[in-house]
């Protein structure tokens, strides 16, 4: 007798959190491949005048999203592969976060000629690093810390879930959040989309 597909296995925290994984992973590396090396405009911004999602943020969240596109199924990936993407998504921010304390432009502008306003935000770089945090509880830490991964990544969700609700978008507005003038709604949709993966994974988890 031939089995058939059980359709509510489509709505397992296990295919939801890979699918979501994959989707920002994708598009994060479309961003930087088509839109960055390949010269496609519309792919880094929403608009002329809105502000463009950076190589150094699609970088970082590709990286976060391949943790867990990679080992989210299993739970246990390889400490050195593990640990070597949450360092390549934490040094990105951090570095970008320094540059902007003492008042110079966004890393790219370091190596190839970019827009006054194209950096990473603040923001950006804040949230990616709750992010990291977030990550690096889940596969690191203990069943008992777990209570940080849902703290982090709900306080990352709503956060992200404000931005697209009240941020214009649009560099130099008068209407920009605090720390959040040169985001890209491409780079919040992402980090919601990685948020929204953390708080997946982590119900997965406690399925187990």
């Amino acid at each position: 007798m031939s089995r058939t597909a059980d359709p509510l296995r489509l709505f397992e925290p296990r295919v939801i959190g890979t699918l979501l994984a994959f989707v920002g992973l994708c598009g994060t590396l479309f961003v930087l491949i088509a839109g960055w090396v390949g010269g496609l405009e519309a792919v880094v911004r929403a608009g002329p005048d809105l502000a463009a999602m950076m190589p150094s943020t699609a970088v970082a969240l590709a990286a976060l999203f391949a943790v867990h596109a990679l080992f989210g199924r299993s739970g246990r990936p390889p400490k050195v592969t593990l640990i070597g993407l949450l360092m390549t998504a934490a040094f990105l921010p951090v570095i970008n976060l320094i540059m902007l304390a003492v008042g110079a432009s966004g890393l790219e502008a370091s190596f190839a000629p970019v827009r006054d306003t194209d950096r990473m935000a603040a923001g950006t770089a804040i949230l990616t690093l709750v992010a990291c945090a977030a990550t690096a509880s889940l596969f690191l830490g203990s069943a008992a810390r777990q209570g940080w991964t849902l703290a982090l990544s709900t306080l990352g969700l709503s956060t992200s879930v404000a931005i697209l609700i009240a941020h214009p978008f649009t560099p130099g507005s008068h209407y920009a959040l605090p720390g959040c003038a040169e985001m890209s709604i491409f780079t919040a949709v992402a980090l919601l989309t990685l948020f929204a993966t953390l708080l997946v994974r982590l119900w997965e988890r406690n399925e187990d």
